[in-house]
């Protein structure tokens, strides 16, 4: 079967043939987000073995739509619950409701208006949910059914796919009394499959990722190179730039040349300081947008001159000719001074000096063996 795992019973029922082909839900991730793969690989895991999936990390990185997008790509989202959790959440609101009726004489709930009565339940920021919820959740999932004094509703949940902005181990160690902390540990435990949503690094080059991913259409042209090292040097000095965050900047930007009637400028990037966290920007940005633009000049300059050298190198390599040596080691030598002259920011002045160790040896060895050929 390949890469394709299949259920044809127990998870989804006897009547049901579920196939869950990894590839297929990668690609339905891949459609709009980079460095996914892992959350594909743990989602498709939790459907294909039952066990419950919690994925975890910074907000902005998709945690939620990638959920979805599955789902959606299953044609599943009528077997889908989907619950927000936070500090208000109650056992009302986890269960389906408060019975009014029944209140006088027993607390009890309307379970088939809940996640309860779901093949799949998706569970947005079940973190920051209670402890007293959180207790309650880990008992219902542990008796795979609610048990409420007289009141018992089994569960028909499948799989839960649990989100969070904390790092659950972190999150329980943190958290409260030993009571609390244990009953925390203990409700991260019923999430069999535990898998981290963060991208690798954040570097320019991952930027750039992103926005050739969800920006196609959308050309800044030179500037998409600033951006992204922007954005790159402001997660870099500790004020992460989100995913969700770089593409609103990137729109941002073109924004701001349309308003203005021009093709994207240096000036345009200011208009970043408008977005939630980018605000300390505001005053850096135009001399980072500068240096930005001067080093992705010398990056291109440099790229240039070294795809010049590979051409002269393989000349060089197949030519015998005295003459067309000679020719080739002047060429090299006029190429030798345009890298000389090329401007370049501290970062690159390594790289430069190496492309410049090589063209002179280039020139040595061209001369050399004119000389050579010369004598025989």
């Amino acid at each position: 079967m390949g890469r394709r795992l299949w259920e044809k019973s127990g998870l989804f029922g006897t009547n049901v043939h579920m196939m869950y082909d990894i590839e297929k839900i990668k690609a339905a991730i891949s459609r709009n987000y980079v460095f996914a793969e892992e959350a594909a690989e743990a989602i498709a895991l939790g459907f294909a073995s039952g066990e419950n999936v919690l994925l975890w990390g910074p907000g902005g990185h998709g945690k939620s739509a990638m959920v979805m997008s599955i789902i959606a790509e299953m044609g599943m989202e009528d077997e889908t619950s989907i619950m927000s959790f936070g500090e208000g959440t109650d056992e009302a609101a986890l269960y389906g409701g408060l019975d009014m009726e029944a209140l006088d004489h027993v607390i009890q709930y309307f379970p088939e208006n809940s996640f309860l009565a779901k093949r799949i339940a998706v569970f947005e920021e079940v973190l920051d949910a209670p402890p007293v919820v959180l207790q309650s959740l880990k008992d219902t999932l542990t008796a795979k059914c609610l048990r409420k004094g007289a009141q018992v509703y089994p569960m028909k949940t499948k799989i839960i796919i649990g989100l969070s902005n904390k790092n659950p181990l972190e999150y329980a160690e943190g958290a409260g009394d030993d009571n609390q902390r244990s009953s925390t540990r203990a409700l991260i435990e019923r999430f069999g499959i535990i898998c981290p949503v963060k991208w690798p690094d954040y570097s320019k080059s991952a930027y750039m990722a992103l926005f050739e991913k969800v920006c196609p259409g959308e050309e800044l042209g030179q500037f998409k190179g600033v951006l992204a090292e922007i954005l790159a040097n402001a997660t870099a000095a500790g004020n992460l730039v989100s995913p969700r965050t770089a593409v609103k900047a990137y729109r941002v930007v073109l924004a701001s040349a349309r308003i203005h009637g021009r093709s994207v400028a240096k000036e345009d990037l200011v208009a970043l300081r408008f977005l939630p966290g980018l605000e300390d920007l505001a005053d850096s940005i135009k001399a980072d947008v500068v240096a930005a633009m001067e080093r992705q000049k010398g990056e291109q300059a440099l790229a240039s001159c070294s795809a010049e050298f590979e051409k002269l190198y393989t000349e060089y390599e197949a030519e015998v000719r005295v003459i067309q040596l000679m020719q080739i080691s002047k060429r090299v030598s006029a190429l030798l001074d345009r890298v000389a002259a090329v401007k370049v920011p501290d970062s690159l002045t390594s790289q430069r000096k190496a492309l410049r160790e090589k063209i002179a040896q280039l020139a040595e060895d061209a001369s050399a063996k004119a000389l050579k050929n010369v004598r025989v």
